[in-house]
């Protein structure tokens, strides 16, 4: 029998370097937000337990596991409201002893049920009089989705309430008013509650916590269960739910958890997007070489590049996964389709549809569009390509070109036309 030798050497520099690896991020603190909500007045609660009608099914906001069936609902009908016009009704709540909410952070719920409702106003009044109100339009009866509105969505009625609101974030709540409009004033009409509600709502930074946070900081505090065990309401034919990822995107937020210099603060991030990357699941399904990739970062990371042209490289080099759900994030201007739309058809940019009345005197269906803001449409589609986009190369391609007439809103396009031989530049 051989003894086997053990080169101690060698194992405590291996132990040393999976330490130094494994702690090297350390610094990092990652957080993401929670959002969490107070009830403030459960307005239903207010009301005489004879007001009640059983009958109905009332079902919570999607996605939330602890709701339960509402069976009991207050009904607001031809009998039981009086009519204040030709096709209206109302119904007034007592708020007296719910106390003040934040319009800024404050919430406004109800989950209702219609018949024969055109539309919906709910005013909240507060204990000097000053009224806000939002109305709602329903395109079809029966159960509608539950609503959830910011209290700021409410606009005051008159100038002496706009006058108030602007002196004043704290709401006394004194009533709440639900005024229905009939669709049909000669039919009956039912509008039943099962859910009305005031909350705020406040948010909180936690740590992330999850098997990829805890590897990344070693911290405890990033440290995660494998599973958790949700309660379930009786809207669901189990009582409890595994689960073993959050069912909802996050953002997580990366903050140093010590002061370092500009130069440092850079080299730290590079090296946490390289780690980033190394972790993405999907090497072998996208036939990418995960080692010609960490190459490449590294090359990148030790060139002269700025630290701007080395984020840049770190893009481009990623978006060559042609992966949507996988890419570096850049603040963008928002913009919004513009009357024209275009179509590439047989190589070539058409125009498919024009919805401004001016437009269309100049702008034929099926004229070819051959520059945007003087710079040529080929040139123009393969400099979008660059940015993120999903899926294949045609896809993307379809995606840049679907978006090409977008802009701000305040901005302005010059397209070139080619119509009939006739070449001609028309401002959008």
């Amino acid at each position: 029998m051989t003894k086997k030798t053990v080169n101690f050497k060698k194992l405590f520099i291996s132990v040393a370097l999976i330490f130094v690896f494994s702690n090297s991020f350390a610094q990092w603190g990652i957080v993401t937000q929670k959002i969490e909500k107070k009830l403030i007045c459960d307005v239903l609660s207010t009301s005489n337990p004879t007001e009640f009608v059983r009958g109905y099914n009332f079902f919570g906001p999607t996605l939330s596991l602890n709701e339960n069936i509402i069976h009991n609902g207050i009904e607001l009908t031809d009998k039981k409201s009086p009519k204040t016009q030709t096709g209206t009704l109302q119904k007034i709540f007592s708020l007296k002893d719910a106390g003040a909410i934040s319009r800024k952070t404050g919430l406004f719920y109800i989950n209702i049920y219609t018949e024969n409702v055109k539309s919906y106003s709910i005013s909240i009044v507060d204990n000097s009089g000053h009224e806000l109100k939002k109305v709602y339009a329903l395109t079809s009866d029966k159960y509608q989705l539950p609503v959830e509105n910011s209290l700021s969505d409410f606009q005051p009625v008159s100038a002496n309430d706009t006058k108030n609101i602007q002196t004043s974030d704290n709401i006394r709540l004194e009533k709440l008013i639900i005024t229905l409009t009939k669709r049909d004033v000669q039919q009956k009409v039912k509008f039943a509650i099962g859910e009305c509600k005031f909350s705020e709502y406040s948010v909180k930074d936690v740590p992330a916590r999850g098997y990829f946070f805890y590897e990344l900081t070693g911290n405890d505090e990033n440290r995660g269960k494998s599973f958790t065990v949700e309660n379930i309401g009786n809207s669901y034919p189990i009582l409890s739910f595994t689960m073993f990822r959050d069912l909802t995107s996050q953002e997580f937020n990366f903050l140093p958890k010590y002061k370092e210099s500009d130069d440092k603060l850079k080299e730290q991030t590079l090296m946490l997007l390289r780690f980033i990357i190394n972790k993405y699941p999907y090497y072998n399904e996208r036939r990418i070489s995960k080692d010609a990739v960490d190459h490449c970062l590294g090359s990148i990371i030790s060139s002269n590049l700025d630290f701007g042209q080395k984020l840049a490289s770190i893009d481009s080099l990623v978006n060559t996964f042609s992966d949507g759900h996988f890419y570096l994030e850049k603040k963008q201007t928002a913009t919004l389709s513009g009357p024209v739309f275009t179509k590439e058809i047989a190589d070539e940019l058409l125009i498919t549809g024009v919805l401004d009345e001016d437009l269309k005197k100049q702008l034929s269906l099926g004229a070819r569009v051959t520059k945007i803001n003087n710079v040529p449409i080929d040139k123009l589609i393969d400099s979008l390509m660059k940015f993120r986009h999903y899926g294949q190369l045609t896809d993307r391609r379809n995606q840049v070109v679907s978006r090409l007439l977008y802009k701000a809103a305040s901005d302005s396009s010059i397209i070139t036309i080619t119509d009939h031989g006739n070449e001609k530049n028309v401002k959008l």
